[in-house]
């Protein structure tokens, strides 16, 4: 089950009730207050919380922390690859050995409205393509082969370090999966999108 990093006492109660045992967390800085999961010191706290009540924290989900310089390719990529190695060496230090990312740059999933009334009044989120915002400032916006680029080039880094790891890497589609989104493009949009990338790296580690 997917669970907030900071205690939530309904929500990791309700998981407790279902009878749930392991969770995945989102460990960015902003949801935390602590450093990324690329700080042991920093995982450890967030892994032991959990377990205080009671869940083994199994794995992450989600950019732990900003993406962008791999995602566009910045001059400062290689510095973050780093952290990221860093981090999937805290992961298997710590007996966490899932980790699901995403290739959306800029934004991650995005909706036009998330107050929709459904049925018992349940509140549902909606995308529609006509409600769409303007393109994102041009330094931001970037293309399918060059996305498709800066996902090989980070692969080809982190990969080996999640296989001698034994971390399960798990790419997340995009969503939606629409290309391009106010200008910056998307790949991970179909089975086909899926098929290329694991012909491409077909590694025990590349989910």
């Amino acid at each position: 089950m997917l669970l907030p990093a900071k205690y939530d006492e309904r929500k990791w109660t309700l998981a407790r009730q279902l009878g749930v045992k392991y969770a995945i967390t989102k460990a960015h800085p902003d949801l935390t207050n602590k450093p990324a999961p690329y700080d042991l010191a920093s995982l450890k706290q967030t892994k032991s919380n959990f377990q205080a009540k009671g869940i083994k924290l199994f794995g992450l989900e989600g950019d732990q922390f900003d993406m962008n310089p791999i995602k566009l390719g910045l001059n400062n990529r290689d510095e973050w690859i780093e952290k990221y190695i860093q981090m999937l060496r805290n992961m298997a230090e710590l007996d966490m050995d899932l980790l699901c990312y995403n290739w959306m740059a800029v934004f991650g999933w995005y909706r036009t409205n998330v107050n929709i009334l459904e049925r018992g009044e349940a509140l549902v989120s909606e995308f529609d393509l006509a409600d769409v915002g303007a393109k994102v400032d041009e330094r931001y916006q970037i293309g399918e082969s060059e996305l498709w680029n800066n996902l090989y080039y980070f692969l080809e880094a982190v990969l080996p370090e999640a296989e001698r790891l034994g971390i399960q890497m798990a790419l997340h589609p995009d969503d939606p999966p629409v290309s391009p989104l106010r200008g910056v493009a998307r790949i991970l949009t179909s089975s086909i999108a899926f098929d290329k990338l694991m012909t491409e790296f077909p590694s025990p580690a590349n989910g």
